[in-house]
């Protein structure tokens, strides 16, 4: 991988920025991974729902086998409104904290 990237393959926030790599458009997207206490897969497909709802860029999904019940959440056009998503999940009962990253450039998305 070209050294202009520097990302690792741990999943955390990226800011967004577009580079010209071999003549070929790459898109860096935001992602920003929460600990959550969120258990049972319908709640989990009720807030991903919710979550498309309300911020239609955002791309979301849960594991729910990690032993932090990670949500993982991916745009690629704005920066990712962690406040919001953690007052969503609130609202709905359960507790969301980010992740910290490991790096300061932590996941590269090529879209």
């Amino acid at each position: 991988m070209d050294d202009q990237y520097r990302c690792s393959k741990n999943l955390g926030r990226c800011t967004i920025i577009q580079e010209q790599l071999i003549g070929i458009n790459k898109k860096i997207a935001m992602v920003e991974v929460f600990k959550t206490n969120v258990r049972d897969h319908r709640y989990a497909r009720m807030l991903i729902d919710q979550i498309h709802k309300l911020f239609s860029d955002y791309k979301a999904n849960f594991d729910l086998g990690d032993c932090d019940k990670i949500l993982r959440v991916e745009c690629s056009t704005e920066l990712i409104r962690s406040s919001s998503l953690i007052n969503l999940l609130k609202d709905f009962g359960f507790y969301a904290e980010p992740l910290p990253d490991d790096q300061p450039v932590a996941a590269m998305i090529c879209l």
